[in-house]
């Protein structure tokens, strides 16, 4: 059986790894509705909310 696939790595992954992120994110003025929701590896989900907040280099 197939999990559901990272939108970044373009990968499958199964349902317990993954996490569910807003693409644009809210405290950056972006709307809480379906069309901002992607589904992330764990991850790729943390490299992108560290990106995002601008700790990138910051320690996991």
């Amino acid at each position: 059986m197939s999990g559901l696939r990272c939108f970044r790595q373009r990968a499958d992954f199964t349902v317990h790894l993954l996490e569910v992120d807003y693409a644009r994110p809210l405290p950056m003025g972006r709307e809480d509705v379906d069309s901002n929701i992607q589904v992330l590896c764990y991850g790729c989900h943390q490299l992108k909310t560290r990106t995002e907040f601008g700790a990138a280099d910051a320690p996991k």
